[in-house]
């Protein structure tokens, strides 16, 4: 379970709400900030299935710690 810190609160709040109006959007936030953290936790509190597309192998090895059964592809 995905516990997130204070100073992500608040955009997973907005993001959610976002999202219960229209049906995709765009999280964007600087680098170090938890948005691997925002993503993972509404992709666990939602029940979503999901494809992680990232940039790097580095990246792609924290989310799959972070998210073991989503699949990860750089």
């Amino acid at each position: 379970m995905i516990e997130l810190k204070e100073h992500n609160k608040g955009p997973y709040m907005a993001l959610k709400e976002k999202l219960s109006i229209v049906p995709r959007c765009a999280y964007i936030s600087a680098t170090g900030t938890g948005k691997s953290y925002v993503g993972g936790k509404l992709i666990e509190d939602e029940g979503y299935s999901a494809l992680i597309l990232v940039p790097s192998l580095e990246i792609a090895k924290g989310w799959r710690e972070l998210m073991p059964d989503t699949k990860v592809e750089t």
